[in-house]
């Protein structure tokens, strides 16, 4: 009883979850327009296993969905898994009715550090590690029963006249029963190469200083052949389109990433952890902020989310309850 009282309470929590409507990610193959080479421009760019939004083009494809109106860390529901704004007990108590608890957020460099190399959910920061089973609860509880891929969304903060970045990443599903052996992976890189990717394969080519000023210039360690993804300050498609204002500033996610293969129903009930794994570089100044959502999945293109209560229905459904454990103690005494 004490657990189908808890479910309970989690359930009304969430209600609060869908006080406001959220726009979901288009179709990532959406032909919108014709860039500067006379070429179709699809609405996301595939990066290996995830498909990348630029959020500011979305707003320009959707100009009514809302796009212009999300924040970061809208409604405290999303999990910060990278900030400089401090990380003590950040994911404490967040998601549908405050009830969920990770790990905290990798902690962003300061001063005239360029570079971050960082994993998240396997117990370097307190409150770890992040099992996949609590994480596909949270998703699911949080954002809809459908919800089973991670959403990932960066908030891009580069100021000054570069206000360029070059990222990477990887997730993992990792056993930690079995020596910590990799289950599944799934690369964000720009190269298709089923994700060789580690953070031994990342470093500045020291035949310019040590510097990252293209895509392509970074020091790749053998075997692998991962390269950076470029995260311009602006994008330059031409054609159908105007100039793309990818660093919105602090406080709004400037890009949207997911990997439509990582379902993490398929790795439930195994004890498994959840990996992810974080690279930047060409760092400038202020601090960069990397969240996972459940917001914009594409799995809620029809509707996935729960109904919510009406403020009279939830106050008898709460009295309901309480009148079963009043009723089931009577019975036992």
């Amino acid at each position: 009883m004490k657990k189908f009282l808890l479910t309970m309470i989690v359930l009304l929590g969430a209600s609060g979850a869908w006080a406001a409507d959220f726009p979901v990610l288009p179709d990532p193959n959406t032909v919108i327009g014709t860039n500067g080479a006379n070429q179709p421009e699809k609405i996301a760019t595939q990066y290996d296993d995830f498909y990348n939004y630029v959020v500011g083009l979305n707003d320009f494809y959707q100009p009514d969905a809302g796009w212009d109106k999300v924040n970061s860390g809208t409604g405290g529901l999303d999990l910060l898994l990278y900030t400089g704004a401090g990380t003590h007990d950040r994911n404490q108590d967040v998601g549908a009715g405050d009830a969920f608890n990770f790990e905290d957020p990798m902690s962003a460099p300061s001063g005239n550090t360029t570079s971050f190399t960082g994993s998240w959910g396997i117990g370097n920061q307190p409150n770890g590690p992040v099992t996949v089973d609590a994480l596909y609860t949270y998703l699911t509880t949080t954002f809809g029963p459908n919800v089973t891929i991670p959403i990932f969304y960066f908030d891009m903060n580069q100021q000054g006249g570069d206000p360029d970045l070059f990222v990477a990443g990887k997730v993992s599903i990792i056993d930690p029963n079995n020596s910590n052996a990799e289950i599944a992976f799934w690369a964000f890189d720009n190269t298709t190469d089923g994700g060789l990717i580690d953070g031994t394969k990342f470093g500045p080519n020291p035949a310019d200083g040590g510097t990252f000023n293209t895509p392509t210039d970074f020091n790749p360690v053998p075997p692998g052949d991962a390269s950076w993804v470029y995260a311009p300050g602006n994008l330059v498609l031409g054609g159908d389109f105007p100039l793309i204002d990818e660093n919105r500033g602090s406080g709004h996610p400037d890009f949207i990433d997911y990997a439509p293969t990582m379902d993490l129903s398929q790795y439930l009930g195994k004890g498994y952890l959840f990996r992810a794994d974080f690279y930047l570089t060409g760092l400038n100044n202020g601090f960069e902020e990397l969240y996972l959502t459940g917001l914009f999945s594409p799995q809620c293109t029809t509707n996935c989310q729960p109904v919510i209560p009406e403020p009279t229905s939830m106050l008898l459904l709460g009295s309901g309850l309480l009148g079963m454990v009043g009723f089931r103690k009577k019975k036992i005494s």
